[in-house]
């Protein structure tokens, strides 16, 4: 425009000292979501790949299914427990978390209460070997979930370590993921 240099209106507005903090903001921002990004589902992919995805679920719990509950296997197994039924936990959010430990055989148990729109789960975990829940504050919808079989240390740094169960429910925002010896689902 009349010779003049094409300006960046978004920097010019912004003061050096701004326009610095902002970039190293989205730098933070970019690391964190990349993480997010990188865990989540391990055997589950219906999310990313959709029928064929769950199908490659069902096929690993398939390798899985005598080492687990056969009410664990049915439930966890079942596609109407993972799509848009009444019966699902899609769309469920996080009601509650209650860690309790049992200081006589020292364990750690842990109830996760999941509430959907026409039922309510509780989902108990036995003798937690660790666990990790990633949520924002809020309502926040699960968009599906797993269990597997993976190997659990208590010390990372340790060669030798037990299979456990994993659970892991990956949100909207956040996601949760219990290694534990025993998984029970219960409905209301």
């Amino acid at each position: 425009m009349n010779g003049a240099p094409p300006t960046n209106v978004f920097a010019t507005l912004l003061h050096p000292y701004v326009a610095g903090h902002l970039f190293l903001l989205s730098i933070e921002l970019f690391k964190k979501f990349s993480i997010i990004k990188n865990m989540g589902m391990k055997y589950n992919k219906s999310n990313d790949e959709g029928a064929n995805g769950f199908q490659k679920y069902i096929d690993y719990l398939d390798t899985i299914k005598n080492r687990i509950p056969i009410e664990l296997f049915n439930f966890i197994s079942d596609p109407n427990r993972h799509n848009d039924s009444n019966e699902s936990l899609h769309d469920s959010v996080l009601g509650s978390i209650q860690s309790l430990v049992d200081f006589e055989v020292r364990c750690q148990n842990m109830i996760i209460t999941l509430l959907g729109e026409m039922r309510e789960f509780k989902i108990h975990f036995t003798n937690v070997c660790k666990y990790k829940i990633e949520q924002n504050c809020g309502i926040n919808y699960l968009k599906t979930f797993e269990v597997g079989m993976e190997e659990c240390k208590y010390d990372p740094d340790s060669d030798d370590g037990e299979i456990y169960l994993v659970f892991r429910a990956e949100f909207c925002d956040g996601e949760v993921e219990i290694f534990c010896k025993e998984i029970k689902i219960e409905e209301n």
